[in-house]
C-alpha cells in the first residue's frame, strides 16, 4: 500500500481545511482548541473522509478531509446522524 506524501503539501492542506471548515470536529460536533499540543488527545487533526489507500501517491481533495479532535480521529467516532440503526445493520 502507498501513502499520499505527508509533507508539506499535506501540511498546506490541513491549514486550508481549518479555514475552509473551522475549528470544529466532524465527528463529535464540540470545538478544536487549536493551541493544544500534538501531545493532547483532544489536539486538532484533519481526517481523511475515504480510505488513504485510495489516494495511492496523491492528496485528497480539500472537500475530502474535516477537522477532528485526535482521540476522535483515532477512534473514528461517527456523528449521531451517520450512525446505522438497528434496521440498518
Amino acid at each position: 500500500m502507498t501513502k499520499p506524501a505527508y509533507g508539506a503539501e499535506w501540511q498546506k492542506l490541513c491549514k486550508q481545511a481549518y479555514v475552509v471548515y473551522g475549528y470544529v470536529c466532524h465527528l463529535c460536533g464540540k470545538p478544536i482548541d487549536p493551541t493544544l499540543p500534538k501531545s493532547n488527545r483532544m489536539s486538532k487533526t484533519v481526517d481523511h473522509l475515504d480510505d488513504v489507500a485510495l489516494y495511492g501517491d496523491s492528496l485528497p481533495s480539500i472537500d475530502r478531509v474535516r477537522p477532528a479532535h485526535r482521540a476522535c480521529n483515532s477512534g473514528r467516532r461517527l456523528p449521531v446522524e451517520a450512525r446505522p440503526n438497528s434496521r440498518e445493520w
